[in-house]
């Protein structure tokens, strides 16, 4: 946790290629378990609440599959793919924090092996603000925030300092602006993490 800047837990072994040979060398020696955990898109649901993004919450609260949301309304169909429904996902996590179309095709390639043109992004971008609009009034004001205040917190009150928002360098204001969107969501899915961990501890040592 002392690794990062927003709270966010990292590691050596944190980002482990997907693939199922590579992964199959990590195990638990005899009489021990290996338990791999994760909340379930946890920092959509946080950015949903703080953000206040109205069909985001109305999904999640009717229980749905955010990823399939975003599907259907890009596709306009009811009916997806698994294909489909995993250039949702890299829609969802890649433009949450506002990305830009250029950096998402790289993402999609990187993280999800999608190759996208960039005429292609630029619609998924707008698609995606179209269905969830809360979003943009969610990004302005974070960047109005730490405009003000050079820092932004999270919904517990953990607190990012963002002096390069003062930089006059456009780029590096840049990046500061989205560090403002994003920090206070990641550090939230944080430490509810961190607080599960606790909570599992005491279940598994009672």
């Amino acid at each position: 946790i002392f690794g990062t800047v927003t709270g966010r837990l990292s590691g050596d072994m944190q980002q482990v290629p997907r693939d199922s040979f590579i992964r199959s060398v990590i195990g638990a020696p005899p009489g021990w378990r290996f338990i791999q955990a994760d909340y379930s898109q946890i920092e959509l649901r946080i950015a949903a609440h703080v953000a206040k993004e109205a069909r985001m919450q109305r999904s999640f609260l009717l229980g749905e599959d955010l990823h399939l949301t975003t599907a259907r309304s890009m596709m306009g169909t009811p009916t997806i793919t698994k294909g489909q429904r995993k250039l949702a996902k890299s829609v969802n996590f890649g433009f949450i924090y506002g990305m830009y179309p250029k950096k998402f095709q790289s993402y999609a390639f990187e993280n999800y092996d999608l190759k996208v043109s960039l005429s292609e992004a630029e619609l998924f971008r707008r698609q995606f603000f179209e269905t969830y609009p809360d979003l943009l009034t969610w990004h302005d004001r974070q960047r109005r925030l730490v405009h003000a205040n050079h820092q932004v917190q999270s919904p517990i009150g953990r607190i990012r300092h963002l002096p390069d928002i003062l930089s006059g360098d456009r780029q590096v204001r840049a990046e500061a602006e989205r560090q403002a969107i994003n920090s206070p969501v990641q550090s939230m899915a944080s430490d509810m993490m961190l607080f599960a961990m606790v909570q599992l501890r005491r279940q598994l040592n009672p």
